[in-house]
């Protein structure tokens, strides 16, 4: 009778299940707020390739946006319950600020596929052509469409257009006011800026596709280039506090390929003295090599010697070419001589 009584329960969840995927996803979304929660591993289901599976662990959930993986009480770090991506509410703004709602909460992307019934590759970055990542859709060109106006809108990556230097996010203004953190998650939903026509034909070294728009590695005279999102999938990019930031404006950060990622030496809160004689020898050995590698590329200076004074300042004493007078870098000197080479000695294109 037992065995009965399971065949026939069996049978049932496999005609539901039957009927059940017959639905549209709107029709599936709408059952699942209104009675059935089990429904939600059916939307998961369809859409399996969004799903973002470092999050499930605590100790590798982190902000899509920022690279972040603090969560505050006035910016908690929330996902989506589709895709699984982790926002903060400050870095996505949006249905998310200043409140957390109260129900699940699903990102732009995924509330547009499932009202729209579309497959998970039908929305994806004009950028770079990826469909992972959090994704929001902006406006683009006015096109005529059977005689009336209608402004094409298109989807992008917030991390593509904040990390590629030649466009951004138009500034919101409320009460003539600049909502600076409005315009990192791109809530105007208007990107300004032009991008090189040269960006259009690079190919991404990580996943060897010459589609969308790539960057190029800042070390002077590498060629290499990536797309911004594969760069975040690599590790290239990351958290802004641990990326290479210029001399003279702090929200202008660097990226470098594989091949020349600086060695950087993360801070500790408690420190010996020994400790911190270890750091700064091993970070001057660092900067030492990196400005003998960029000064020997361009064949241009012959150094006699590297030395790092006893207050940190940088001292390179060398032999000036006929060809044309070179720098002597050598404590406030160091300033010109990063002007001179575009902003920073370890950037130059």
């Amino acid at each position: 009778m037992q065995k009965r009584i399971q065949k026939l329960n069996k049978e049932f969840e496999e005609r539901h299940l039957y009927q059940t995927q017959r639905l549209s996803s709107l029709q599936i979304y709408l059952n699942y707020r209104e009675r059935d929660a089990s429904l939600l591993q059916v939307l998961k289901q369809r859409y399996f390739q969004l799903y973002e599976s470092r999050n499930d662990k605590e100790e590798t959930q982190v902000c899509d946006i920022c690279r972040d993986n603090q969560s505050e009480e006035d910016n908690a770090l929330v996902f989506c319950e589709l895709c699984n991506v982790g926002v903060h509410q400050q870095c996505y703004m949006r249905d998310l600020y200043p409140n957390i709602p109260h129900q699940d909460w699903f990102c732009m992307r995924c509330i547009s596929l499932i009202h729209l019934n579309q497959q998970s590759e039908d929305i994806s970055c004009y950028l770079c052509n990826k469909f992972s990542g959090v994704l929001i859709q902006i406006e683009g060109v006015t096109q005529v469409i059977q005689g009336k106006q209608q402004i094409y809108r298109d989807w992008v990556h917030i991390t593509c257009v904040n990390w590629i230097k030649e466009i951004y996010f138009e500034e919101v203004k409320t009460n003539n006011q600049v909502d600076c953190v409005g315009n990192y998650s791109g809530i105007s939903g208007k990107i300004n800026g032009h991008i090189p026509a040269q960006n259009y034909h690079m190919k991404c070294s990580l996943c060897n596709y010459q589609m969308g728009v790539c960057i190029k590695c800042d070390y002077r005279y590498c060629n290499i280039s990536f797309h911004v999102r594969c760069a975040i999938d690599n590790d290239i990019i990351k958290n802004p506090e641990q990326m290479i930031t210029d001399p003279k404006d702090e929200n202008l950060k660097y990226v470098y390929c594989n091949k020349h990622q600086p060695k950087i030496i993360p801070k500790k809160k408690s420190e010996s003295k020994n400790d911190k004689k270890k750091q700064k020898i091993l970070k001057d050995q660092n900067i030492k090599s990196m400005i003998k590698q960029n000064l020997d590329t361009k064949n241009k200076m012959e150094m006699k010697d590297v030395q790092i004074g006893k207050d940190g300042q940088i001292n390179i004493v060398k032999i000036n070419t006929e060809e044309e007078d070179e720098y002597i870098i050598g404590g406030d000197e160091e300033e010109d001589y990063l002007d001179t080479n575009h902003n920073s000695f370890i950037n130059n294109q």
